[in-house]
């Protein structure tokens, strides 16, 4: 309570007025109270695909448990936003295609090492865009294709050797 010239002045009702107009805009405005700002941060979190996903300058903003597995590098660093020159500094290719990627998605075959054992990536690369079509980021995506890879190796060698025994038995 104020006390100006003997006058008794609250301002409880004025700021009860200012906290519902603001919440009033964040309810109808950005949804606050909207489901899909919480599902879309559990599918993030929770897909089988390693997601990274960069600002407009390569700097890495965000990634999913799924691209740890695929770059044990990204728990190394500490802070984020980090430049992803830093980063994924093993990966020159993937660094020349972040570095030159257009507003067309890509998509591109990507391998690595972990643990001594090859692994297979199909990699796209999409634009993020706005709401005004202007480009904010990218997303860098890794599906793991490993074991399709090796069950193709595996199937051509069966293949190969049913036709040494085909030409041995005939």
């Amino acid at each position: 309570m104020f006390f100006w010239f003997g006058v008794t002045f609250d301002l409880t009702p004025f700021g009860f007025a200012v906290s519902g107009v603001v919440y009033s805009w964040g309810i109808f405005r950005i949804n606050l109270f909207r489901l899909t700002p919480l599902a879309l941060a559990k599918v993030f979190s929770t897909i089988r695909d390693g997601v990274v996903l960069l600002d407009y300058d390569n700097q890495i903003v965000s990634f999913n448990r799924a691209a740890e597995r695929v770059f044990p590098e990204l728990l190394s660093t500490s802070r984020y936003p980090a430049p992803a020159s830093s980063v994924l500094s093993d990966f020159p290719d993937l660094l020349e295609r972040l570095s030159s990627a257009n507003d067309a998605e890509e998509r591109y075959p990507f391998r690595r090492m972990l643990d001594r054992r090859t692994m297979h990536y199909i990699a796209s690369l999409t634009p993020i865009h706005d709401t005004g079509n202007v480009p904010i980021g990218k997303m860098l995506m890794f599906v793991d294709v490993t074991e399709l890879k090796e069950n193709a190796r595996m199937l051509a060698e069966l293949n190969e050797f049913k036709d040494k025994l085909f030409t041995v038995v005939a």
